[in-house]
């Protein structure tokens, strides 16, 4: 539990850094910076699938992704000390020393900003409370409809290549179609649209091949294969799509620099928070299959 503890305060420090870091580069920038966190599930789903057919067992496995890892990770610090140095990164980001000083965002600040780009705020709050029904708390207990035949890719590789990597495919072209489209005046038929998308995708999964210890009490509404990858590509597709356009509409939601940074980090510490409250309900969803 201390660990679990741990790791979640280093996370929220983490990304309320990343969230300020972001709101002050240049908007082009964020669509980049919406990729990266797509790439980064196609990179860990690929490792993820090299390891397995390296590995003769779980241990090995377990030993060959933790050390990759570790190494990407050791890649990523010297690349930030690096990006650091670069003359981009410190004309964007200024003196950063002199952000201790600047005083704490006011009540009014805050209400101000969420009144003119409340709809980002509104689509990721929903997102991270449906977020524990489908993927990955659902998804990795779904297999193969022709699982425990023998054949090798039903039985080992389904649940990392279609689950994990073709999911992340699908997303990272969601993610490169979105345009900053959300406007004031669109704005409420786009959150509509977003939330029924949800009503429809957040439970389908529980109806796929999903299996955990105990018996099943729902059932299976979607037993093959197709069916469920098809569900895969409408659900990540719609999913990336919708919120790429929220995240790059901010700053022209925002209006300016300092309102779109007040935007970034209500988002991030809104989801934060979310998701901190909401993850205790992972296994209540497991239950209910």
């Amino acid at each position: 539990m201390t660990l679990i503890i741990a790791v979640t305060a280093c996370l929220t420090v983490l990304a309320m850094s990343e969230t300020v870091l972001t709101a002050r580069l240049p908007p082009k920038y964020i669509k980049w910076h919406i990729y990266g966190q797509g790439a980064h599930g196609i990179f860990s789903a690929v490792l993820q699938i090299i390891c397995l057919s390296i590995g003769n067992n779980s241990t090995q496995v377990a030993f060959l992704y933790f050390g990759c890892g570790a190494a990407v990770t050791l890649f990523t610090f010297i690349l930030a000390a690096i990006s650091e140095r670069l003359p981009f990164y410190t004309y964007h980001m200024g003196d950063t020393t002199k952000d201790t000083g600047r005083p704490v965002h006011t009540l009014e600040q805050i209400k101000a900003a969420a009144s003119k780009s409340w709809q980002p705020v509104v689509m990721l709050s929903i997102m991270v409370i449906f977020k524990s029904s489908g993927h990955p708390n659902i998804t990795s207990l779904i297999v193969s409809e022709y699982y425990g035949h023998g054949n090798l890719w039903n039985d080992k590789y389904f649940v990392p290549v279609v689950t994990f990597l073709f999911s992340e495919l699908v997303g990272i072209a969601g993610r490169w179609l979105a345009r900053p489209i959300v406007t004031p005046e669109n704005s409420k038929w786009i959150v509509g649209a977003y939330i029924i998308r949800t009503i429809i995708f957040a439970p389908a999964y529980m109806f796929c091949n999903a299996y955990s210890n105990t018996a099943r009490h729902l059932p299976i509404l979607f037993p093959h294969d197709w069916e469920y990858i098809i569900i895969i590509i409408l659900d990540n597709f719609t999913l990336h799509l919708a919120n790429g356009s929220a995240v790059t509409s901010i700053p022209r939601l925002a209006g300016d620099k300092d309102t779109a940074e007040i935007v970034f980090l209500l988002m991030a510490s809104t989801t934060i928070i979310l998701g901190s409250l909401t993850s205790p309900l992972s296994p209540l969803w497991v239950k209910l299959l």
